[in-house]
C-alpha cells in the first residue's frame, strides 16, 4: 500500500506558498529534502519520491529543504 503525504505532512506551511509567484506554484512542485547524497538528492513530494542528479549548477541544498 502506498501512503500519499500532504504537503502538510511535510512541513509545508502557507508562508512558503507566498513566496512563490503564480507561475512558479504552476510550474514546480513543492517537496521536502529527505536524503542528499553525492550525485544526487531525494525529494518526497505529494505524488512520491523524486530523485535528481547534482550538478555543477544545483544550488547548496541540505536535508530538510
Amino acid at each position: 500500500m502506498t501512503h500519499h503525504l500532504s504537503l502538510a505532512d511535510l512541513g509545508w506551511q502557507p508562508f512558503y506558498q507566498q513566496q512563490l509567484s503564480l507561475e512558479e506554484w504552476e510550474a514546480f512542485l513543492p517537496g521536502r529534502i529527505v536524503e542528499r547524497h553525492r550525485s544526487e538528492i531525494e525529494v518526497l513530494t505529494e505524488t512520491g519520491p523524486v530523485t535528481f542528479p547534482i550538478t555543477h549548477s544545483t544550488p547548496e541544498l541540505t536535508v530538510g529543504d
